[in-house]
């Protein structure tokens, strides 16, 4: 731009037309600077967008989602929860109902297993529990022969009372961002209909 300069310097060396020559000089200076501002700003523009991008990819990269399982085998019963996504979970409320009132666990909900039959595992609180990648938490479980008929009594009581309800989870990424809600209904304890004998 220097050499543009001087030519016109050299055009315009005459002492009228130097008054046009320095305007002509303040023109193009303020057309550089103009020019510089534009460059500045949507370089500023296309900074902050390409970190808005990388922020959105880092959420990604640890993103996790909340998975609910059921189980309902001849020897086995269970509902168990697991994080199938990229990065760790932390739960902050569970809530089960039957549609009408609402308790923290489902083992509060469960009918009470006579004859020496017991539940094999459950939780009663997982609020503030955290899960990493690929693990898994049973919720609750009920296993026994199945030759008994004291378990397939119990067997058939737990199916029951299971396929009245209706799991939901509130969870959070490392972050503390609130992801979607899991909700699930656990009407597939209902598919069979077990004759009690």
């Amino acid at each position: 731009m220097y050499w543009i300069l001087e030519i016109l310097k050299i055009l315009w060396s005459t002492k009228e037309n130097t008054d046009f020559l320095n305007l002509m000089i303040a023109v193009i200076n303020a057309f550089i600077a103009l020019l510089a501002l534009i460059v500045s700003a949507t370089s500023i523009y296309f900074t902050y967008r390409a970190l808005q991008i990388q922020r959105e990819h880092n959420y990604k990269t640890v993103q996790p989602i909340l998975g609910i399982r059921v189980g309902d085998h001849s020897d086995r019963l269970y509902v168990e929860i697991a994080n199938k996504g990229v990065g760790p979970l932390i739960i902050k409320k569970m809530l089960v109902t039957n549609g009408v009132s609402d308790k923290k666990n489902i083992i509060d909900w469960m009918p009470v297993l006579n004859d020496n039959i017991s539940w094999k595992n459950y939780m009663s609180n997982i609020n503030e529990m955290c899960l990493y990648p690929s693990e898994s938490l049973l919720l609750i479980e009920l296993t026994g022969n199945t030759k008994s008929p004291k378990f397939k009594k119990a067997r058939f009581e737990a199916r029951k009372a299971l396929s009245q309800l209706t799991i939901g989870i509130q969870y959070v990424d490392i972050y503390g961002r609130l992801m979607p809600d899991k909700i699930k209904r656990l009407t597939y304890f209902g598919r069979v209909k077990a004759i009690k004998k």
